[in-house]
């Protein structure tokens, strides 16, 4: 592990694509669409719907580059069957809904929003609470696949972005965020929320990190 790290949280120092992962989380129709969960209940999901152009361009370089690329899905099962009464509280709390049914297994609200769309060797994670480490395999394909350090990008950058940056650094990961490439229905939060990554985490938006990842690609591809 590269120890300098600590003295050094520049891109370049820790960005090996080979031990990097690009998790990408929950950019699906509920959460970013208009007629979405939040969009029908009067959220402006503008904000999350927008980074999808500079997603589907960073998670192509880091498709070229050799980054393992993860998604993240969050899922409600039916009958409230995933759902405890203090997670019910605190989603109702956290969104200032009623009645907080999003992400329904199967549903279309439970979508990758179009035209993000996980390639068939690309793992996708299924969480049901905020944080993708939260009794997931999350930690297990890491590690199977090497990684050292995660670059953290989606919605909603106030909440499962921000829990699960935080469990990865908790999980002893160098942790980066993409900063164009998370986004809020809560502008005020979302800015919050990225004043917490500037202060504990590496931020850069998402050209850089591509920039970073296809010159070690072209590096290597000179030496062969």
């Amino acid at each position: 592990m590269n120890k300098t790290f600590y003295t050094d949280r520049s891109i370049a120092n820790s960005m090996d694509p080979k031990r990097t992962a690009l998790i990408i989380v929950d950019m699906q129709n509920d959460f970013g669409h208009p007629d979405g969960y939040l969009g029908k209940m009067g959220q402006d999901v503008s904000a999350v719907l927008g980074t999808v152009p500079t997603l589907v361009d960073l998670v192509e370089a880091a498709r070229q580059a050799g980054v393992l690329v993860v998604w993240t899905k969050n899922e409600a099962l039916p009958a409230g069957r995933s759902d405890s009464p203090a997670w019910l509280a605190f989603k109702g709390t956290a969104f200032e809904l009623d009645a907080p049914t999003y992400t329904l297994k199967d549903s279309w609200g439970q979508k990758f929003l179009e035209p993000l769309e996980p390639r068939e060797d690309e793992p996708v994670v299924v969480k049901y609470r905020s944080s993708a480490f939260d009794h997931t395999a999350l930690d297990l394909i890491l590690r199977a696949n090497g990684i050292e350090t995660v670059v953290v990008c989606g919605c909603a950058t106030d909440a499962c972005v921000e829990s699960t940056a935080r469990s990865a650094a908790y999980h002893d990961y160098y942790t980066q965020v993409a900063s164009d490439c998370v986004a809020s229905t809560r502008p005020q939060m979302h800015e919050d929320a990225m004043r917490v990554f500037e202060l504990f985490f590496t931020t850069a938006d998402s050209k850089e990190f591509a920039s970073s990842w296809l010159k070690d690609r072209d590096v290597a591809t000179s030496t062969d």
